[in-house]
């Protein structure tokens, strides 16, 4: 470790001295290696960075942002079919032989005037009559406007803007799916911080109890199989802490995973200091039942889905036989052999041209497919409603099944809770025996490791009691 405190010995320099020898770049220098300066300057993810983080770089997030974007444009096309469409045309062709219609002298009339007068011929003379030019131009600007679709377009934009909806709630729902993640995966951590602190003495006092037991055995005191069973708790001391540090290892690969941060490491948390949950019991049940019912985002989102696939049904029906769609279609068109405003004789002839109609477009019969289109979109909307119905009923199971474990939980805590107060009691009268000649040192031990395995199921079941508490507050829609 670098030193940045420099020692003097008393009396190696004098006040006055000091100022003499020492210029103001040195006094400087020796001034910053007496301000005190952390070892460290990385600073702790709390739980706030932990979400920012979360935010800018949990895949699924993007994933579902990606689709909110997507649904964006879907609401843009669908309010675009409203207005019309205008587009241009245009084809420019060259024939190299175009057609013509010779007429022969005399076709209209070829006879005599009058008798000594000689033969009349109409025409005089051949003619040739070029039916078109070896190039050709047509350009058209061309306006279609939807009047009438049965509520095709209506229906068309609200289902684009429920799902838009539903693509923002999704992204809320991940949100707040994550945001309990990390709150669980953090308060677990503390817990089994305090779990590996409370094994470490428990594994100690199992040392201790494996050497005197040892001893009491070799020196015959204490039977091999006593020995065995004393050794065998030992080793099952030994997995539980095996057991923490994989449990720790995988808790902080989750929390990297939903963060994004990839040197994410147990040091540079900041966890929280003490575990607090809301003391919901049984008699509230149809409260919380009720509550979620309305809150609840996964419902909320189901109800859009079900909306968008009414929208949809309505849209299929209004294609089907003899539901007219009604349109303007207008088009102005120039058609010649010259090119406008470049060659001559463009506008020799009456262009351009404008056609205006209205169109009316039914259908009539198509062997059954719009009835069945029809069924199809039916079907998906009675899915929807049934799963709805279906996720109602496992929230309520959900909630139920909560507050059943978390009373049995509370119940569970106050036990240990009762259990280690009398181990301590236990310990101190296995201690003063000992200690007055009446015991051994062996039966302190056990007592101890009977307290630490009390104080271990404590920690567990907070731990338990937690998981359930935030995912109980997430499907009432309480998560911050």
């Amino acid at each position: 470790m670098i030193n940045r405190y420099p020692t003097f010995k008393a009396g190696d320099f004098s006040t006055s001295s000091i100022f003499k020898l020492i210029n103001p770049l040195t006094f400087m220098i020796i001034l910053f290696y007496l301000i005190p300066i952390p070892l460290s300057s990385q600073s702790l993810e709390n739980r706030d960075s932990l979400m920012k983080a979360m935010l800018s770089n949990n895949h699924d997030l993007l994933i579902l942002t990606e689709g909110e974007n997507r649904a964006t444009f879907d609401v843009k096309t669908a309010k675009a079919g409203f207005l019309p469409d205008i587009s241009f045309s245009s084809d420019i062709s060259y024939r190299t032989n175009p057609e013509s219609y010779t007429i022969n002298a005399g076709d209209f009339y070829n006879d005599e005037i009058a008798p000594g007068m000689g033969t009349f011929l109409l025409p005089a003379q051949d003619y040739t009559v070029e039916l078109g030019q070896n190039s050709r131009y047509e350009f058209s600007i061309i306006l279609e406007q939807p009047l009438f679709t049965n509520g095709k377009l209506k229906n068309g934009l609200q289902a684009a803007e429920l799902s838009l909806e539903a693509a923002r709630l999704q992204e809320r729902i991940k949100k707040e799916e994550l945001t309990t993640q990390i709150d669980i995966i953090l308060n677990t951590l503390t817990l089994l911080m305090l779990l590996t602190e409370e094994n470490t003495e428990q594994r100690q006092t199992a040392d201790e109890l494996v050497r005197i037991s040892r001893e009491s055995h070799e020196n015959g005191f204490l039977l091999y199989s006593d020995l065995l069973s004393i050794i065998i708790q030992s080793r099952e001391v030994e997995l539980a802490s095996s057991i923490l540090d994989e449990k720790r290892k995988q808790l902080l690969l989750s929390l990297r995973s939903l963060t994004g941060i990839e040197t994410l490491e147990i040091e540079n948390l900041q966890l929280p200091e003490e575990q607090t949950w809301d003391e919901y019991q049984e008699s509230q049940k149809e409260a919380l039942i009720t509550e979620a019912l309305e809150n609840n985002s996964n419902l909320d989102l189901f109800e859009l889905i079900i909306g968008v696939r009414k929208r949809k049904l309505n849209i299929v029906d209004a294609g089907g036989i003899f539901k007219p769609d009604i349109g303007l279609y207008f088009k102005l068109s120039y058609t010649n052999s010259a090119l406008p405003l470049i060659q001559e004789g463009w506008a020799d002839t009456d262009v351009p041209s404008f056609l205006g109609a209205l169109g009316i477009r039914s259908l009539l019969f198509d062997g059954g497919k719009s009835s069945g289109k029809s069924g199809a979109a039916y079907e998906d909307l009675r899915l929807a409603e049934l799963e709805n119905e279906k996720n109602k009923m496992i929230l309520a199971d959900f909630i139920e099944k909560t507050l059943i474990q978390m009373e049995l939980s509370r119940q569970k805590i106050e036990f240990y809770k009762l259990q280690i107060e009398t181990d301590e009691e236990r310990i101190e009268q296995k201690r003063d025996a000992w200690h007055s000649g009446y015991g051994d040192e062996a039966e302190v031990l056990l007592e101890k490791l009977a307290y630490h395995s009390h104080r271990i199921a404590l920690l567990e079941e907070i731990t338990v009691l937690l998981k359930n508490h935030f995912q109980l507050h997430s499907s009432l829609g309480r998560t911050e």
